[in-house]
């Protein structure tokens, strides 16, 4: 029982440390992209406390634990994105789209919440391990925060989440999905 008690605490200690190095690093680079008058930015984060991530042995590990972090900005008249990490990564060109889908639409976003996966009035589902986005818009000299679990954005047949269509048809979630599709396409 001794033992058990210490490798949760060790695993929450752990939790921690991820979340302040993370946290640090979305500052650092907040920072360093407004001092280099840089208005036009967020960063998303994407990550899952307590899953397991498997890497090559011959492949340099530039993630931080199971988080991974990105970029995209527009400089003058171009987009770009980067991932943030351990390892250098450097800057790719986007289409203008997503920074313009950004700005059109952050009134909204920032009003927006994602509602948790719900089978019925009074019944909530929620899973372990689920991979979760966090969104860091900094607009008009403000930090927007907006964050969700990927799972709420899912159903099932057999257990259909009431609030799928809502949580889909949101403007945060279009905007998700543009960064994937050019994360999953750079990478």
């Amino acid at each position: 029982m001794k033992n058990i008690i210490l490798l949760f605490l060790f695993s929450i200690n752990l939790i921690s440390a991820q979340e302040t190095q993370i946290d640090s690093i979305v500052s650092k680079q907040i920072k360093y992209l407004t001092e280099n008058k840089t208005s036009e930015f967020f960063i998303v984060e994407k990550y899952c406390n307590g899953c397991i991530k498997l890497i090559k042995a011959n492949e340099p590990d530039c993630d931080y634990g199971t988080s991974r972090l990105y970029v995209f900005w527009k400089d003058k008249s171009q987009s770009y994105f980067r991932k943030l990490g351990k390892c250098n990564s450097p800057k790719i060109k986007i289409p203008d789209e997503i920074i313009k889908n950004y700005i059109l639409n952050i009134n909204e976003i920032e009003k927006e919440n994602i509602k948790g996966y719900q089978t019925g009035k009074d019944s909530f589902v929620s899973v372990s391990h689920s991979t979760f986005s966090t969104f860091y818009f900094m607009y008009n000299g403000n930090l927007i925060v907006k964050q969700f679990n990927d799972f709420d954005l899912t159903t099932e047949d057999y257990s259909t989440n009431i609030n799928y269509d809502y949580n889909n048809s949101l403007k945060l979630i279009k905007l998700s999905e543009i960064c994937d599709k050019i994360i999953l396409k750079k990478q």
